[in-house]
Formats: structure tokens, C-alpha cells, sequence
């Protein structure tokens, strides 16, 4: 039960310090890289709850307050702020650094994989804490039932990050994810008047 409830504390800091980044991601220019901000998702699954991953994340969030409070950010010069929805292909994440290099672009917001909205340790009640923070999970509160997570996420981040526009990673083998992408594109056109570009791919 020590070693649980240790992990549990991890798991809460590395929750908060994701959070935390997620709202510094706000600054122009943008202080994390798009794929550090993928690998932020990575480590969250692999290494939830370790000492390893919350010293991971303490790192980054220390890179990322410091770019933020020295006006720095991570392309020579920042020409396009993108919203990423859903998860770039693991294959394919020189893209990424494709879309910063070449292009001046960078993914300023990922609602569905960092904005951990909610979740709160209760250790008095530590497998009802685990369950919930599974449910809180973005990708999961966002893709389960009706979109009245997903949607107002993603238009939110849109205006407070100030993106220009937005890329759909449309996993050809995500049900879930691909059915909201008509909705997904009308929201975030209607309400934060930036485009959606649905990129087909394999997972």
C-alpha cells in the first residue's frame, strides 16, 4: 500500500506539472517543440507514477518556464500556431520537425493528450483515485460518449493559444476519433474561425 500510494503522489505531481505546461504552451513565441510535446504524451503513458517520469516532467517544465520567462521560443521565427487533434502517427514524427524547420509551424495545443482538467488525489480513497484519473485521462474524457468534453476543449484551447489552425490526425483505425471529425471541423470553424486540416493515416 506504501508503494501505491507513492506512485498514486507521483502520478498526481507529474498530473499537475503536465497542466502546467499545457497552460505556459499560451506564450507566443511557443516554448515547447512539437515533439516534446508528443513526447510528454509518450512518457505519461510508459512511465506514469515513477520516479523516472516525474523527474522527466519536472525537467520540461523547468525548460519550458524559462523559455517563457526569457520570450524565447523553440523555431528561429514562429510563422503558424497549430492545434494538434488526437495523436501524430508515431511513424511519422520527422513531420513534425518538418513542419518546424521548413515552415515556422508549431502545435501550441493538444487538448485531447495534455489537458488534464479535473483529476484530484484523494488518498483516503486511492483505487477510486486511480480509476477516476484513468477517466480523466484526456483522450478518454474526450472520447467517450458524447463530445461535450471534446469539442469545447478543443475551441477553448484554439482562442486561448492562439492557434491559426488546426490538423486532425484521422487514424484510420480509430472509430471514435473519426467519427467526431466533421464536428470537430465545424466547431472549431464556427467558433474560433480557424480551418482543420484532416491528415488520413495509419496509426
Amino acid at each position: 500500500y506504501d508503494k501505491f500510494n507513492q506512485a498514486l503522489q507521483y502520478s498526481a505531481e507529474m498530473t499537475s506539472l503536465a497542466q502546467e505546461i499545457y497552460q505556459m504552451r499560451r506564450a507566443v513565441p511557443s516554448p515547447l517543440g512539437n515533439r516534446q510535446a508528443i513526447e510528454l504524451w509518450l512518457i505519461s503513458w510508459y512511465a506514469q507514477g515513477t520516479p523516472e517520469g516525474l523527474e522527466y516532467y519536472r525537467t520540461v517544465h523547468s525548460e519550458v518556464k524559462a523559455r517563457v520567462e526569457q520570450g524565447k521560443g523553440v523555431v528561429p521565427q514562429e510563422r503558424f500556431r497549430l492545434l494538434s487533434v488526437l495523436t501524430a502517427p508515431f511513424h511519422a514524427w520527422k513531420t513534425l520537425d518538418w513542419l518546424e524547420r521548413e515552415h515556422g509551424a508549431v502545435i501550441v495545443a493538444d487538448p485531447d493528450n495534455a489537458n488534464w482538467e479535473g483529476w484530484e488525489l484523494n488518498l483516503s480513497q486511492p483505487y477510486h483515485s486511480l480509476a477516476r484519473r484513468m477517466f480523466d485521462t484526456p483522450a478518454v474524457r474526450h472520447l467517450h460518449g458524447p463530445m461535450t468534453d471534446m469539442i469545447p476543449d478543443l475551441v477553448a484551447a484554439a482562442k486561448t493559444h492562439q492557434a491559426e489552425g488546426a490538423i486532425y490526425f484521422a487514424h484510420i483505425g480509430c472509430t471514435e476519433g473519426c467519427a467526431s471529425l466533421r464536428s470537430v471541423k465545424d466547431a472549431l470553424m464556427a467558433g474560433a474561425g480557424i480551418p482543420t486540416l484532416a491528415l488520413e493515416c495509419d496509426f
